[in-house]
């Protein structure tokens, strides 16, 4: 790949990352980021205003610690994470916790604690999702999730190579484990060790896993880097394939153009 092409995708790779990973949209999200996420991410906000609006009208005529409860109070605290209003999610998050919800608090909590500036409120949820998470491992010892989560809280913390450690002796024990594999791949791209992230994401990339599409995401920028601008134009094409928020469309659009050189009506998916 030429130099100035090389140049040109790494940028859109680096708005791509922060896109995907950093809070999404909203008033709140473009305090977050400093400045606005664009049309895609405010067409969001205003989709699920309605839909917020009528759960919360509903929630008010439901028995408290009911399962449809607990289940509504959940899709509230998630989807107001989903649009970045974090002050509604923490508080359903809160709400939950307080139900006795414990595994969909942790969950929520976890998001939230990797999407929230350098603050004290980072602070305070971190420290809340690790003693979380460790009451889980300990009420439910076979669940691989919380093990994960905890190894994760690990590599983002002063001591990233124990987290590391702790997912590669569990994929020891469990080698088929998507979630597991797909965590390393990430990190391994992330560290960019891009041979490693291509075996442990392949085959995550091609299930039903709940993270095939990041998958495929990282699978195309691991064979970006290493020069096979088919591999990578392939992955994208997948991903664009199965992907519905806008902004990652767009922006995959934008990434496929300009690894082919062609415009999108022209592109014709590469096979591997």
């Amino acid at each position: 790949m030429k130099r100035s092409r090389f140049f040109l995708f790494s940028i859109a790779l680096a708005v791509l990352g922060v896109l995907y990973f950093l809070p999404r949209h909203a008033k709140k999200a473009e305090a977050l980021s400093g400045g606005s996420l664009g049309h895609a991410y405010e067409s969001l906000w205003e989709e699920k205003k309605p839909t917020l609006a009528a759960w919360k009208d509903q929630l008010k005529k439901i028995p408290p610690k009911t399962k449809v409860y607990v289940q509504l109070t959940d899709s509230i605290a998630r989807t107001y994470f989903r649009v970045s209003v974090m002050d509604s999610a923490i508080y359903y998050a809160d709400r939950l916790y307080s139900l006795g919800a414990k595994k969909e608090a942790a969950r929520i909590y976890y998001k939230i604690q990797e999407q929230l500036p350098d603050n004290k409120t980072k602070q305070t949820y971190q420290q809340k999702t690790k003693t979380l998470i460790k009451e889980l491992m300990n009420t439910y010892p076979r669940e691989e999730e919380w093990k994960i989560k905890e190894a994760l809280l690990l590599v983002s913390s002063a001591r990233p190579m124990d987290g590391v450690r702790k997912l590669k002796d569990m994929l020891k024990e469990n080698p088929l484990s998507e979630e597991i594999n797909f965590q390393l791949g990430k990190l391994s791209v992330l560290s960019g060790q891009y041979d490693k992230a291509i075996q442990y994401l392949s085959q995550v990339a091609t299930s039903s896993h709940t993270k095939s599409t990041e998958a495929m995401l990282y699978l195309g920028k691991a064979w970006m880097e290493k020069g096979n601008e088919k591999k990578s134009l392939y992955w994208f094409g997948e991903l664009r394939k199965v992907e519905v928020d806008p902004a990652i469309l767009d922006l995959c659009d934008r990434f496929m153009e300009t690894l082919s050189g062609r415009r999108l009506e022209e592109y014709e998916y590469p096979s591997l």
